[in-house]
């Protein structure tokens, strides 16, 4: 079975979960640029693997995942605009 999108909108109705890791040269890179090494891509596996393997309430609360993806938006933004301005 194939999914269609036929509603307003179309197929972005479909609310699929899809999830990738990303280039491990791109967090290296983001280490590199903001020099710090706890963005590099082997410092952020353990945060993979514990996303990856998540059932339940967090087991340490001073990790917030949140807290990475919206920093790791902001470091997004940041970089755009560089590129842009």
């Amino acid at each position: 079975m194939i999914s269609q999108g036929l509603s307003l909108g179309g197929t972005s109705n479909l609310d699929y979960m899809i999830y990738l890791r990303g280039s491990p040269q791109d967090y290296d890179n983001w280490a590199e640029v903001t020099g710090d090494p706890s963005w590099s891509y082997n410092s952020v596996m353990d945060y993979f693997k514990k996303h990856e393997n998540y059932d339940g309430l967090w087991k340490d609360p001073s990790i917030s995942f949140i807290k990475l993806i919206f920093t790791l938006l902001l470091l997004i933004k940041m970089l755009i605009n560089d590129l842009i301005i």
